[in-house]
């Protein structure tokens, strides 16, 4: 077999591959691969959701949708994705919202797409999921669907109950006196958010007393969703204080649970609990089984669950009296609460007791200290005793060697269960050669007491010469025959024996020389041809025993032949044995004495007429002694020997196939034939045919009719001579052969099919067989298309055209025509033939001309059928044509161009959509407002006929002023209408018009006063702000009314001032002041006078909308406040308040009494941790210039408190408001005030005569306020040195704040941020207390972070803020925190700092880069005198560019020195590369044959590049430990790290390529010049030796004769040896061709 080299092998190897990887690309011209998308999930979240009854319900809010797709198609696609709705089951799809998913790779997946879908009350809504995509062509799958219903349904339960409850089957549980944490597990089973909680019940056994516990209240107990399966449950919890708690108590826990509009009680718990500090838990030992005769021990775990110690009475009981002992006895020791103690019973099982046997142990434990008792109980079971017992009989049995005997074995059951025993057995002196066989190795199922006898067949080994010892089968042996029976179950195995000796005996063997003839392959074929199986067998008959002494008689002996024996290898060769023939010659020998030997011969003959069955023919030849008195005296047993010779017939494979009868097939369809195989071999066999590729392309050949089988196989096929001597036919078996040829096969043509036959199994080829087919005659057609589609407009003309294929095998003849009965207003005309006649495998055209009228609409099917027959074979065919009018889409939507709308009030819009196209149309009309307002509907759904007009309307809510949306007047909001196709989505009309804001006037007034008080004579001044919140600067006239008190009359008790504005400007959004005065000009009012005061203000353009009015109640009083009093923090100031005498009575003076009843501070300064000592207030009341301390402690109720309380007031004539009262205030003085510090006071004024007891009165409330605020600010901030901010080096950060208040600051605390850029390496102390204009400066100990290596400096922003615990009002809030501040005309930004990296001092780094700077010139201009010094110069270049790096602080200084550097060693690299000039020119002399330096050239460039390399890369590490510092300091991150190498590396990439580089162009140049100094060695060589130049030429084929005829004497030596071009010693040139122009040193070549 030929093989591939290994070169070949692998070039074989990749062009299977990529014929492999490229039939794909091949294949896919067949058809084009599309993509497919799927929606793979479709859920939601956020609200809630679940499944109901086989349903889904979902809340009616704001859902999730998640949806993602996936494509499960074979190539990309772009996909979009939309979320639709359809209310009911009748109505149309809405689309809610919809996306583009991109190009979505074949079997990928999209993201997770989320939608959001405010769901609305109702049942059967179906939530559709569509994605669409112009290149999926199987849209069967692009949606998926929900179906629910969006409902408030409630339900709620509890799955978890955290309380201690009863364990087994107790009926009571034990709760300790102490106070227990419970909870219980709440889950919404609805779809609305509900709240939660719990209550015990406890109510007393024996007493009837009840207690009720409460949980805390789960505020919200939230819905699950399908998008996370469902609700999880939340907890609820309770605090149940039980010290106090004795006794039994039935508990019955209920769970309320409540949303909206709904409520529900769960009940979760209902039990006995005992409150108790004792209590103990008992485990019980597990229930088992024990073998009878076994003990086992229970443990029965006792643990004290209790809180206190106990100790506990331990008894058990029994059944059956299996118990022995228990341990403790009767009583346990102390036991600590959470403690074990184990109590051990043991127990033993009757070696008698059966299986239905079984004990039960009851342990009862009572506590001592509580009282308890627990009873646990535990069962022990007999379990299974599996024994047996062998019976076997205990006389001697006496065997004869070479002969079975029978040993009687019965086995039983002696155990208590059923089982089967499996025997074994043996020889007690283990003999050689013995043959044991037990009838059954097993006894099968016996049940307890069942026996069964077994027969164990005995056979001593056959005597020979000489005896054999180890046989033991001498005359006399004994022994013992044992069988041994054990238990599959287990247990434990019993033994008996039998003895047996051996008996005397002569036998004689019938010396068969071999018991085996294996026949050859070619010997089974040989006996077809005439020449069966010849064998001769020689015998040696010997007579031998097993005698311990020889007896003096002889013996004879006959040899008998029996029955030969066929057993086929497969079936059949009944008879076969009667094809053989067998002979034994001679048959009897006499007088043969022990030992002696005599000859015999024994021939076989096989078949010769066929071949022998395979199988084994088996030939038996015995050997029978017959002994003479002597022996038979003796005791002596004469015992027959046979031997068998076993022929063994291989199998031969034979088949023959089809005869070769030629087989018809109807052309193009499927036909099957039944094709027999018959085994003409010698043995069963089952054959694989399989087809060969000998049919045209085009045919099918299959064994099967339902799938493609290229091979199958006949199983079991009998051979002929297995039935010898019958002549059935039943080693024929047929198979199916089913054909289909190719349709367009000629006629009556023949092909051939080749079939193999090969050996099923092993797949050995047996032999082969051909099948000739003939081809039958078929017509038949094809239509292509069978449907297609026309588009059209109107007015225009278009042919289509049909192919008509002949796909039968014969010339025919076909009928046209056209069914038009379908094609409405299109013209469909028939421009072909009405016949056509069309060759087998050739194809002819029919034409259709189509053309539209006028009437033709979009959207209707206008079709035609062309039909094509064959009237000879019945053949009929169609093929549609659709013509398709193309979409004229008109739709016309009017509306009025303009609408004038006002702010807050909703406008109707009317509007007429109207269908002048050609096609119905399913639009939806969405609707929107520039601005986002609301539209209702916002989409709309229609269909309109052609033709068709429908009015419609929308409802606009127009916004209010003062929302995002500026209303401006006249400001203008566009509106669109798109008109949209309610599938597709193509916007068909984009209608638009505009909304025209209107003027409107609205007002807001701040603190405009409702009630106005009043003494006589008195100015109040209205002093309000009013604010234009309308959509225009609005003019208005201002209108003063004063009415009597709730009348429409004229009041003139007031009057208003002639100052009062009559008009005001008012600007949109812009404050306005107000101020105007009243005064009360009744001469004597009474106290009940009252007036209203209306205030209108109109716009004055009428074009405007709107006006205000504001009221006030002007009423009469004696006693009032006018405002809230600023007190100076500056001692005891006087301050006044107004009363007037406004009689009820008699007009005449009174002298009222004033009493304070209540004080109330505004500010608690012990609550702020202050000594309220220095913050202390009094107040005093002056009468008289006396004054009167307040007690500010006292609290009046609903009368006076006493005449010790009030002050009696100097008599007052009536309505005189001279001479108010004076109070005496002593506030805080500086610097203990503390900003918003102030009182309430409430005084009572009483009439004396009218106060009835003092429970008339008037009260009014004063507020004295100090005027102060606090307000301490961020002035300054930065580090003690900012010149000094170095990266990694520890230092100190201060903020400086001062209070620029007038009052205290107190817990002022600074907080500072860095953003990570600075560590904080401590905090300051909060500063308890800061006095007005106090500064105080919070340290901080920091380490600025590591900056980028390569970076010099770095700008970080620290924001640093403050927090008080208290600084009132009036704090400037932009003050505390870090800001941009004016110091010295100058804008300095707070925390903006910069961090240095390490440097040295500057000055020590200035000296040291300028000495670096100065060795490295100095180097380098040495550098002519030793390479050493121009590698010294570069290493203090770097240095110096490393000092250099510390030099500035500017932005980019240390990339440009890194630059720099970098550029620096490259250039000295290049420098550097004088020694490959050298190498290179040693290199050239050596061309030249002249002595060198190196030896190798290659080698020594290659070492010196290496070297250099290293040489020059490493001076950069010493600039970057410059750059770095000791220790360095750099960031251990992934930028820095990968910046640092990548530098490293760059430069010595650098340097490589530049070493590589110089050496290469230093090659070129030597190699050039040596080249050219060559060349002019040679000329000058040729031309001072003319005559070698001529032979040079001779040599390159000139012919000289013509021009020397003599010849030239040759001067000696001349051209004969080389040329001397140096002194003796020195190496001669290389010969010419040594030299050419590429040679080059180059290592890289």
């Amino acid at each position: 077999m030929p093989t591939l080299s290994k070169r070949v092998l692998p070039i074989v190897l990749v062009t299977l591959l990529l014929v492999t990887s490229l039939s794909p690309l091949a294949s896919s011209t067949s058809g084009r691969s599309t993509p497919d998308f799927v929606v793979t999930s479709f859920t939601l979240d956020d609200a809630g959701s679940m499944v109901l009854g086989g349903g889904i319900e979902a809340e009616d809010a704001t859902h999730i949708v998640r949806i993602q797709v996936q494509n499960i198609g074979l190539a990309a696609g772009q996909a979009t994705l939309y979320l639709l709705l359809q209310g009911t089951s009748s109505s149309g799809d809405v689309v809610l919202e919809s996306t583009d998913l991109g190009v979505i790779s074949a079997g990928a997946s999209s993201s997770v797409t989320v939608f959001s879908w405010a769901a609305t009350i109702g049942n059967n809504q179906i939530l559709k999921a569509r994605v669409s995509s112009p290149t999926d062509v199987n849209t069967n799958n692009n949606e998926e669907q929900i179906v629910l219903n969006v409902s408030r349904y409630q339900d709620s339960s509890v799955p978890i109950v955290n309380i201690p409850q009863p364990s087994g089957s107790g009926s009571s549980v034990v709760w300790s006196q102490t106070i227990h944490d419970f909870s219980i597990g709440v889950r919404n089973d609805g779809v609305k958010n509900h709240s939660a909680m719990f209550w015990l019940n406890f109510t007393q056994v024996g007493t009837g007393a009840t207690f009720q516990i409460a949980s805390s209240v789960e505020p919200v107990v939230r819905p699950g969703s399908l998008y996370n399966g469902g609700a999880l449950p939340e907890t609820v919890s309770m605090t149940f204080d039980a010290t106090a708690r004795t006794g039994e108590w039935d508990v019955v826990g209920t769970m309320f649970a409540q949303g909206v509009d709904w409520t529900k009680d769960v009940a979760f718990l209902n039990q006995r609990v005992v409150f108790s500090n004792y209590d103990f838990s008992l485990t019980t030992a597990h229930d088992r089984s024990v073998e009878p005769g076994q003990t086992t021990t229970l443990t029965f775990i006792i643990k004290n669950t209790g809180v206190v110690a106990d100790d506990y009475l331990v008894s058990a009981a029994n059944v059956s009296a299996w118990v022995t002992s228990m341990t403790p006895s009767s009583q346990t020791a102390t036991i600590s609460p959470n403690v074990t103690s184990s109590v051990f019973i043991q127990v033993r099982v009757p070696s008698d007791a059966l299986r239905t046997d079984s004990e039960i142990v009851t342990l009862t434990v009572q506590s001592n200290g509580g009282t308890f008792v627990k009873i646990a109980s535990t069962t022990v079971l007999a379990s299974e005793l599996y024994e047996g017992h062998v019976q076997m009989d205990a006389a001697s049995k006496s065997l004869t060697p070479g002969q079975s005997s029978t040993l009687q074995v019965k086995v039983e059951n002696t155990g208590n269960a059923p089982s089967t025993f499996v025997l074994n057995g043996g020889i007690s002196t283990n003999p050689v050669n013995w043959d044991l066989e037990l009838s059954s190795q097993s006894t099968g199922i016996l049940q307890p007491g069942e026996s069964v006898n077994i027969s164990l067949s005995v056979t001593p080994p056959v005597i020979k010469n000489p005896l054999v010892a180890a046989e033991y089968n001498r005359a006399g042996d004994a022994m013992s025959v044992w069988v041994q029976a054990a238990s599959v179950n287990g247990g434990v195995p019993h033994l008996n024996a039998t003895p047996v000796s051996i008996l005397p005996v002569i036998v004689v063997d019938p010396g068969l020389p071999t018991d085996t003839i294996d026949m050859t392959v070619e010997q089974v074929k040989a006996a077809r041809q005439g020449m069966g199986l010849e064998e001769i067998l020689d015998l040696d008959v010997e007579v031998r025993h097993n005698l311990v002494s020889d007896l003096s008689e002889t013996v004879n002996a006959t040899l008998t032949l029996d029955t030969p024996v066929f057993t086929s290898d497969s079936s059949g060769g009944f008879d076969e044995a009667d094809r053989w023939a067998i002979g034994l010659t001679p048959s009897l020998f006499t007088g043969m004495n022990l030992g002696d030997s005599a000859n015999a011969v024994l021939t076989i003959q096989g078949p010769d007429d066929d071949y022998p069955a395979a199988g084994s023919l088996s030939v038996s030849v015995t050997a029978t002694p017959t002994l003479g008195s002597v022996h038979l005296g003796s005791g002596v047993i004469p015992s027959a020997v046979t031997q068998s010779l076993r022929i063994n017939i291989p199998p031969v494979l034979g088949a023959v196939g089809h005869n070769g009868t030629v087989l018809d097939a109807m052309v193009g369809e499927e036909t099957s034939f039944d094709i027999s195989l018959a085994n003409t071999g010698n043995n069963m066999t089952s054959y694989r045919l399989i087809m060969t590729d000998s049919l045209p392309e085009g045919w099918v050949a299959s064994f099967s009719s339902s799938s493609l089988m290229p091979s199958t196989t006949l199983t079991s096929v009998p051979a002929d001579v297995a039935d010898y001597p019958s002549n059935a036919t039943d080693h024929i078996k047929t198979f199916p052969l089913v054909i289909t040829t190719d349709p367009m096969a000629p006629a009556n043509s023949v092909e051939s099919l080749h079939i193999e036959v090969q050996e099923m199994s092993s797949g050995i080829y047996i032999t082969g067989f051909d099948v000739p087919i003939r081809v039958g005659e078929k017509v038949n057609a094809t239509l292509n298309p069978t449907s297609q589609e026309v588009n059209l407009s109107i007015g225009e003309t278009i042919t289509t055209s049909v192919v008509v294929s002949n796909i039968g095998n014969t010339p025919a003849t076909f009928s046209v025509w056209l069914d038009t009965s379908q094609a409405g207003e299109v013209n469909f005309v028939l421009e072909s033939p009405s016949v056509i006649a069309i060759g087998a495998g050739y194809e002819s055209t029919v034409r259709v001309r189509l053309s539209p009228t006028d009437d033709a609409l979009a959207a209707t099917d206008y079709k035609a059928t062309l039909w094509i027959s064959n009237a000879d074979s019945g053949l009929n065919l169609s093929a549609d044509i659709h013509a398709n009018i193309s979409e004229e889409h008109g739709i016309v939507v009017d509306t009025l161009d303009e609408i004038g709308v006002i702010p807050g009030e909703d406008q109707t819009i009317d509007f007429n959509i109207t269908n002048n196209g050609n096609l119905i149309e399913n639009i939806i009309i969405e609707t929107n407002v520039t601005g986002g307002w609301d539209v209702s509907p916002s989409t709309q759904s229609l269909t309109l006929l052609v033709g068709e007009t429908q009015s419609g309307s929308l409802l606009v809510e127009v916004p209010a002023l003062g929302g995002e949306n500026n209303m401006l007047n006249g400001a203008t909001y566009p509106v669109t209408m798109r008109v949209l196709n309610a599938t597709t989505q193509e916007e068909l009309k984009v209608h638009r018009f505009n909304l025209i804001v209107a003027p409107i006037f609205i007002v807001e007034v701040e603190e405009w006063p409702s009630v106005m008080y009043y003494h006589r004579g008195y100015d109040r001044t209205w002093d309000v702000t009013i604010t234009n919140i309308g959509n225009k600067d609005v003019d208005v006239n201002v209108t003063y009314t004063l009415l009597q008190g709730g009348l429409t009359l004229p009041s003139n008790d007031w009057e208003v001032s002639n100052s009062a504005p009559s008009t005001l400007n008012l600007k949109v959004n812009v404050a306005t002041s107000f101020t105007f005065t009243v005064r009360a000009v009744a001469p004597q009012p009474a106290l009940t006078l009252a007036a209203n005061l209306i205030v209108s203000l109109d716009p004055i353009d009428e074009n405007v909308q709107g006006s205000a009015e504001y009221y006030t109640d002007l009423r009469m009083d004696r006693f009032y406040e006018n405002g809230d009093t600023a007190v100076n923090p500056t001692g005891s100031t006087v301050y006044t308040i107004d009363y007037s005498h406004i009689p009820t009575g008699p007009e005449s003076a009174v002298a009222y009494e004033l009493e304070l009843c209540g004080a109330e501070r505004l500010l608690d300064v012990e609550e702020l941790e202050q000594n309220a000592s220095l913050y202390e207030w009094s107040f005093a009341i002056r009468i008289d210039n006396t004054d009167y301390p307040l007690d500010l402690t006292q609290s009046c109720g609903s009368t006076s408190l006493g005449e010790a309380s009030r002050l009696t007031l100097p008599s007052r004539q009536p309505w005189v408001t001279t001479e108010p009262i004076q109070l005496v205030v002593d506030a805080p003085t500086s610097p203990n005030i503390l900003a918003g510090d102030g009182w309430d006071l409430t005084f009572r004024l009483y009439h004396p005569d009218e106060n009835n007891g003092y429970q008339n009165y008037d009260q009014e409330t004063f507020t004295y306020k100090l005027a102060v605020f606090a307000d301490p600010a961020i002035v300054s901030q930065g580090p003690a040195d900012p010149d000094a901010f170095f990266e990694g080096q520890d230092t100190t950060y201060s903020v400086e704040v001062q209070n620029l208040g007038t009052a205290q600051a107190l817990g002022v605390s600074a907080q500072l941020n860095c953003y990570g850029d600075v560590e904080l390496l401590s905090q300051p102390e909060m500063r308890p207390l800061l006095a007005s204009q106090d500064t105080h400066i919070f340290t901080w100990d920091v380490r600025p972070a590591t900056i980028n290596w390569w970076d010099v400096s770095k700008e970080i922003q620290c924001d640093a803020s403050l927090s008080f615990l208290y600084v009132g009002d009036g704090n400037n809030e932009e003050n505390d925190v870090s800001r941009t501040v004016t110091n010295d005309g100058q804008s300095v930004e707070l925390g903006k700092e910069t961090v240095r990296s390490w440097s040295p001092d500057l000055s020590v780094a200035f000296v040291a880069c300028v000495v670096a700077f100065l060795l490295s010139f100095i180097f380098v201009r040495l550098s002519t005198q030793s390479e050493k010094w121009q590698l010294g110069g570069v290493y203090a270049g770097v240095l110096a560019f490393g000092f250099a790096f510390h030099l500035f602080h500017i932005a980019y200084w240390g990339p440009v020195v890194l630059a720099l550097c970098a550029l620096w060693i490259w250039r000295m690299t290049w420098k550097s590369s004088e020694e490959f000039r050298l190498i290179h020119e040693d290199y050239q002399r050596a061309r030249k044959g002249v002595s060198t330096v190196y030896s190798d050239h290659f080698v020594a460039l290659t070492d010196s590049r290496r070297q250099l390399t290293i040489i020059l890369s490493i001076p950069v590490l010493g600039m970057l430990a410059i750059v770095l510092g000791l220790p360095p300091q750099l960031t251990v991150d992934q930028n820095n790290l990968v910046v640092l190498a990548a530098y490293f590396f760059l430069i010595m990439l650098g340097v490589w390529y530049l070493l590589k580089r110089s050496d290469k162009l230093y090659g070129n140049l030597y190699g050039r010049m040596t080249d050219a100094e060559v060349k002019s060695i040679r000329l000058e060589r040729d031309l001072n030796d003319p005559a070698r130049l001529l032979n040079d030429l001779a040599d390159e084929g000139l012919d000289f004769t013509s021009i020397l005829r003599d010849a030239t004497p040759v001067v000696a030596g001349a051209g004969s040896g080389p040329i001397s071009t140096g002194a003796e010693g020195e190496k001669q040139p290389v010969a010419d061709d040594a030299f050419s122009s590429t040679t080059e040193v180059d290592d890289d070549a």
